[in-house]
């Protein structure tokens, strides 16, 4: 009778150990996340267990190293050749979390297994031998609650592990902890954007939160990020970009009356085309067609910021009693989206003055920030509605062409130098919903 293989991905295993030789610091994390025992070919295991004794020894982990370290059992492991294969065909080391979380999947499959052989063998031995009975029972008893634990308690750390791991992360990359929004003010007031957080860019129609989207798209140089744009086509997009990069007017634009102006709308584009910026414009997308698609382009390309545009466009998959219980539903996906892939998620939210208060605020409360957009004449007032991590209620101005669709910030403007302006215009409705999601709660008080 054929024995079937144990359950076992060669092929992630070869990721995992080629996006360490790629990127030598991912090991910090690596070695939190499988050991070596946890590897089904026994070269992985090996090579592993030689990268730990470097990574010990504080020494530089490549081919070369590797080879060295491994001594007399490099033969064993395919030699020098088999460790550049490894280096060459990596994907991208920051998927190295989802390659080890396939390693641990069948690792404790294979325990599984092999337990409960064990547990049969001797169950089977107590049938002629009523001592080995409680031996069985016992085995039985620590196989499954070692199981248990792992999976189970896997993500909880002691917080020493995590003061080293945030220590050696300062160390390894200094300055790296946030992404830049690009309009100073703005990182001034919150540090930039942090990996994990859902950030809403909200407001009512017509107060410039797609121009302002597009502002911050622009300012991510030599950074990779996805537009999911729910509400305009691929070609308004560009055509927006384009005049906002040039000056060119929009309605010139729009009809293609642009002979005279195509020498700087085409080295404009080549300036564009450099952004690392993957456009989606599906209408009526899906959310799970949504995690789907950010998933593959984070694993291909590596993904720095993701933003939807707008979120209230964007549908589940699942029906639900309400339209504030399905956004609030949506809202949730996005911020374990964002915690997955480990990177910020901006989400533009559109709050209609005539929608139902409960339907036009929900699922704010899962947002780590929150800005309030409100347009006056030709300046934009920008309100940090919710900060998790600090100060709420402060504001400051942009400044609009109507022209380029393009905003500049004031001179010399600085952190110490924000205001508080909602004295200047009064906070509407929403805005004093968002930032107080309990104040949609049944029986909440008119505000």
């Amino acid at each position: 009778m054929t024995r079937v293989q144990d359950p076992h991905n060669v092929e992630a295993e070869q990721a995992f150990l080629g996006s360490i030789i790629q990127d030598p610091p991912v090991i910090s994390r690596g070695s939190r996340l499988v050991r070596p025992a946890d590897f089904f070919v026994e070269r992985h295991s090996l090579i592993f267990q030689s990268m730990l004794d470097l990574d010990k020894a504080e020494t530089p982990i490549d081919p070369v190293t590797l080879s060295e370290q491994l001594g007399q059992q490099l033969p064993d492991v395919g030699g020098i050749a088999y460790l550049i294969e490894l280096r060459q065909d990596a994907p991208w080391s920051g998927s190295i979390d989802h390659y080890a979380a396939i390693i641990r999947k069948y690792a404790r499959l294979r325990r599984l297994i092999n337990g409960c052989a064990r547990i049969v063998r001797l169950a089977q031995r107590a049938s002629l031998n009523a001592t080995v009975a409680g031996e069985a029972l016992a085995l039985a008893e620590q196989t499954l609650l070692a199981l248990v634990k792992e999976q189970r308690l896997y993500s909880v750390r002691p917080l020493g592990d995590l003061l080293t791991a945030y220590f050696d992360k300062v160390e390894t990359y200094p300055g790296s902890f946030s992404l830049a929004t690009g309009l100073a003010t703005l990182d001034a007031l919150c540090g930039g954007w942090q990996p994990g957080e859902l950030v809403y860019l909200a407001g009512e129609p017509g107060t410039l939160k797609t121009t302002l989207v597009l502002r911050l798209l622009r300012s991510l140089a030599g950074r990779k990020a996805a537009l999911f744009s729910l509400e305009s086509s691929n070609l308004a997009v560009v055509q927006r970009l384009l005049a906002a990069e040039t000056s060119v007017r929009p309605d010139l634009l729009r009809t293609g009356d642009i002979e005279r102006d195509l020498p700087a709308l085409r080295s404009a584009g080549s300036r564009l085309a450099e952004l690392g910026l993957y456009v989606d414009d599906t209408p009526g997308l899906l959310l799970s067609e949504l995690r789907s698609k950010a998933r593959w382009l984070h694993y291909l390309w590596g993904l720095d910021l993701i933003v939807v545009n707008y979120l209230q466009l964007l549908r589940s998959d699942q029906k639900h009693e309400s339209r504030a219980e399905e956004l609030t539903a949506i809202s949730r996906a996005l911020k374990a989206l964002a915690r997955e892939l480990r990177l910020p998620l901006l989400a533009v939210f559109r709050c209609d003055p005539a929608a139902d208060n409960r339907a036009a605020t929900a699922g704010s409360a899962e947002a780590d920030i929150i800005w309030w957009c409100q347009r006056s004449c030709d300046h934009l007032i920008l309100t940090q509605t919710r900060w998790r991590d600090g100060p709420e209620g402060a504001a400051f101005e942009l400044i609009y062409d109507p022209v380029r669709q393009e905003f500049s910030e004031p001179a010399k403007e600085a952190y110490g130098s924000i205001q508080t302006i909602q004295s200047r215009t009064k906070p509407r409705k929403h805005q004093r919903r968002m930032a107080d999601p309990a104040a949609n709660s049944p029986g909440a008080g008119t505000v």
